[in-house]
């Protein structure tokens, strides 16, 4: 029997920003607060100078965002770890500060969660937004960016009890400098054989191009020949993320953060 999700707030959305996406972030809160599937939206405050201006969102919406703050800058990987633990709904989804989701953009996701159980998450398709004309215009590589973003980013809707048992996102030095901590996550979950859904749907999510990303970083090496980082670091990183991955459980683990 097919379960329905109607008036049900079962969707936490993580949020981190900083320096650079303080002004930014406020449109990302408003593209999912009101939506009737989410019960909060966790904003994480990753050490920037001034906190985004809760004055944007509306009154009658303030009750759904947590906003909480970092001590130091710890990067997106302990950031989103901190929302993971304070999240209290059985679905998460992560959200960068400077992009924006469409209206009911988890409805297709969550019924396949409900009703198929087995299934860890559910990656949903972008709209690329800003990605560079000799990308853009080449359907080989405009190909290529959808695929590293479906298989390199955490765009989608996860289930939060696997999120806890697979550790949230590797907090190595290493992931802080470099990036990547979104394929690491990705990787730990195939290598259990957990099952990943693409959403065979429309783009929900306005996903937006940096050069600098890990993402983009590796768009760049396929097109420019570039080596991102040398063979030793990925190794490092490898590791780090194995290590990470069968260490001590999500709850034992402390963290520098505070509420």
């Amino acid at each position: 029997m097919v379960r329905s999700m109607d008036n049900q707030q079962v969707v936490d959305v993580i949020i981190p920003y900083h320096e650079r996406t303080v002004k930014l972030v406020g449109n990302a809160i408003l593209s999912v607060v009101a939506n009737p599937a989410v019960r909060h939206v966790i904003v994480v405050n990753d050490a920037a100078s001034m906190d985004f201006d809760m004055q944007s969102i509306p009154d009658s919406l303030r009750y759904k965002v947590k906003h909480v703050r970092n001590d130091t800058q710890v990067g997106i990987a302990k950031s989103r770890n901190f929302g993971i633990r304070l999240a209290t709904a059985p679905y998460i989804v992560f959200l960068d500060a400077d992009d924006t989701y469409e209206p009911y953009a988890f409805d297709y996701a969550l019924n396949i969660l409900e009703n198929m159980p087995d299934v860890a998450v559910v990656k949903q398709h972008v709209n690329l937004v800003g990605l560079p004309c000799e990308f853009a215009n080449n359907g080989m590589l405009l190909h290529e960016a959808k695929f590293i973003l479906q298989a390199q980013c955490c765009v989608g809707v996860f289930r939060h009890s696997i999120l806890k048992e697979t550790k949230g996102f590797p907090e190595h030095e290493l992931y802080h400098l470099y990036g990547g901590e979104d394929f690491a996550l990705t990787k730990t979950l195939m290598e259990r054989k957990l099952v990943v859904l693409e959403m065979n749907q429309p783009p929900k999510l306005n996903y937006v191009y940096h050069n600098n990303s890990y993402a983009g970083k590796l768009l760049r090496s396929l097109y420019y020949g570039e080596q991102y980082v040398c063979d030793e670091v990925i190794k490092q990183m490898a590791q780090a993320r194995a290590e990470w991955a069968k260490g001590v459980t999500f709850q034992e683990r402390t963290g520098c953060f505070m509420a």
